[in-house]
């Protein structure tokens, strides 16, 4: 080492550089002290090595780690070619890289030829561009993400600077403009109310702005905002940015025209119309609908809508307008009562949606409502002319279908004894023996009571139908019980029978007549049609169902052959069981006085199970 010392002379270990000499292998020969302070190493870690054996070096492009052959001292030793100030990084132990610029080259005006490698710190100057290119680089991104023009101006209206991410916005090409005076480039109109905002602006550091129409060809009916700005730690210079709001401008008119269409529609509309809060409360209303409900527009946005509203019909405008703030339908349609400021209710068709901004938040209810109450009345009035109508014919077609039985009860059992009337006063006429004479006489009385018989019977049923509109009286279940209880209470002492009653409707307003027949035949034949080997069990309820009142009369009788005698059960002077008083009259008669006004009766039963009655009022 001291040979090479001497061959390198002084200059080399005093250098305030960083001097290496390396031999054509690159083995490290010889140091100099400030070598050793730039590269944080010992001499011994450091003589008699190759660089790439000592440390690492990193490119400051990539920051990645450098090829052996690929260092400027390998290139030099083995291309013979001079390296400058190429920029590396080492990992010193235990601090942060360190970057240092670095120069190889052979030297041969010496004793022994080597290869020079020269280096000097620059971290600091590597750090400061770093941070400039990465504030660059912030720069260009903040450029990139602007629409506006921005121009460095000076107070007297020179322009310095200016930065856009689109050139085309740009009125000239900035050869045109850069450092001129905008008195140059713009007309008056233009120049003169920016003068006075820049002075403006720079006298009380407060923020100027103004809009403007182009004035260009090539940007015609585009608008400007322009506004002034100061830049810090300058008192003669400004910013300028220029933003085009065409679009906002052309927004803000269809706006203004939707909103003057909306206005139109909404104040001369035929239909009340409001507008409503979230809250309920009304913020608008037109004049039809504050004439359809009674009240001046003040008095509405007083109160919500549900405080005008029926209150049988808030709890579903409640739900449905609910639907509309949860997306679940857009609009909605319902009839529903608003209650006029005098009192009563006004029928209404209303029809609501939501009014969403552009971030779909709900803003407010639009209903558009419409007076119904005339055409509720028509349909109310037409309704009970087609009920009053549908009685009358079910009316008139019970008469006819009573009437045609009628003629068959006539035609059967007026027709018989007729006839054998006939025949028998023909052989009393003819007859000459006396004793036969007295037993067609005893024929003639016989056949007589019998006529005579079911003219009554036939006319006690006619009586009952007159005129029953002035006998409907308030009814009670039981009380007309109570009477036929008293009427039968010998026979049912008589057969130990059971009547129990559960009258869930108390009361009906009914024919009187009508009911105590009703009663008095169900009554009487549960307690004639009774079986010897069992106790008699009658049970009488009332209910109601379908908005019908229903009387139920069941026992545990002798019952019915339904499938063999139900299509005959209710018919005149019908008798199913023998050995039992009975005219057959009952059931017929109930038949008759239900349907004289509109009623059923229908029957369940089993033979020697029982039987049950329905009664339909």
């Amino acid at each position: 080492m001291q040979s090479v010392q001497v061959t390198l002379g002084s200059t080399f270990f005093s250098s305030r550089e960083g001097l290496l000499a390396l031999d054509d292998s690159g083995v490290i020969i010889a140091h100099n002290e400030q070598a050793l302070k730039l590269l944080d190493i010992s001499a011994q870690n450091l003589e008699n090595r190759k660089l790439s054996e000592v440390f690492v070096f990193y490119t400051i492009d990539t920051s990645l780690p450098l090829k052996i052959n690929e260092s400027p001292w390998e290139e030099t030793i083995v291309k013979k070619v001079e390296k400058e100030d190429i920029t590396l990084g080492i990992d010193p132990k235990n601090r942060a890289r360190k970057w240092l610029s670095l120069s190889s080259k052979w030297m041969y005006n010496t004793e022994i030829p080597y290869v020079l490698v020269s280096f000097f710190d620059i971290s600091k100057i590597v750090q400061q561009n770093i941070i400039l290119a990465a504030k660059e680089q912030q720069i260009n991104l903040l450029v990139s993400s602007l629409n506006d023009i921005v121009f460095e101006m000076t107070k007297e209206g020179d322009i310095i600077n200016y930065w856009t991410n689109n050139d085309s916005l740009l009125f000239y090409p900035p050869s045109h403009f850069l450092g001129k005076n905008i008195k140059e480039i713009l007309p008056d109109s233009m120049t003169t109310p920016a003068l006075h905002l820049v002075q403006e602006t720079l006298a009380s550091g407060i923020e100027q702005e103004m809009d403007f129409l182009s004035p260009f060809e090539s940007h015609k009916n585009c608008w400007y905002h322009l506004q002034v700005r100061t830049i810090s730690k300058n008192t003669d210079r400004v910013a300028i940015i220029i933003s085009d709001i065409t679009k906002e401008i052309e927004n803000t008119e269809r706006i203004k025209l939707n909103e003057n269409k909306f206005n139109q529609a909404f104040h001369f509309s035929g239909l009340g119309m409001s507008i409503t809060g979230l809250d309920g409360y009304c913020l608008d209303a037109n004049k039809v609908l504050c004439n359809m409900l009674g009240y001046t527009k003040k008095e509405l946005q007083a109160v919500t809508f549900i405080d005008v509203t029926h209150p049988d019909d808030a709890q579903q405008d409640l739900e449905l307008r609910g639907k509309l703030l949860n997306s679940e339908i857009d609009s909605f349609t319902f009839q529903k009562r608003y209650q006029h400021k005098t009192g009563h209710y006004v029928w209404c068709d209303t029809t609501v949606s939501l009014v969403r901004n552009h971030k779909h938040y709900p803003q407010f209810y639009i209903a558009q409502i419409q007076n119904i109450s005339q055409a509720k009345l028509n349909i109310e009035t037409l309704e009970s002319q087609k009920a009053e109508l549908e009685s009358i014919k079910m009316d008139l077609e019970t008469k006819v279908r009573q009437l045609e039985e009628f003629n068959q009860i006539v035609a059967h059992n007026l027709k018989g004894p007729v006839c054998n009337i006939q025949m028998l006063m023909e052989e009393i006429d003819t007859e000459t023996d006396e004793s036969r004479r007295k037993s067609y006489l005893s024929l003639l009385k016989c056949s007589g009571d019998n006529l005579h018989q079911a003219l009554e019977e036939l006319t006690n049923i006619l009586e009952l139908r007159g005129d029953i509109s002035q006998s409907y009286k308030k009814c009670n279940f039981q009380d007309q019980l109570n009477k036929l209880y008293q009427r039968y209470l010998p026979e049912i002492k008589e057969k130990n029978a059971i009547l129990t009653t559960d009258f869930k409707i108390t009361h009906i307003h009914y024919p009187t007549l009508y009911l105590e027949r009703i009663l008095d035949n169900l009554l009487s034949n549960a307690l004639r049609y009774t079986t010897i080997d069992r106790q008699p069990i009658i049970h009488i309820n009332s209910y109601r169902k379908d908005d019908k009142t229903f009387l139920q009369i069941t026992d545990n009788g002798i019952g019915i052959d339904l499938p063999k005698y139900k299509s005959q059960l209710f018919m005149f002077k019908k008798v199913f069981h023998r050995g039992f008083e009975s005219k057959g009259m009952g059931l017929f008669t109930i038949r008759y006085l239900l349907e004289n006004i509109g009623g059923k009766i229908d029957v369940e039963s089993l033979p020697d199970k029982g039987s049950s009655f329905t009664i339909q009022f």
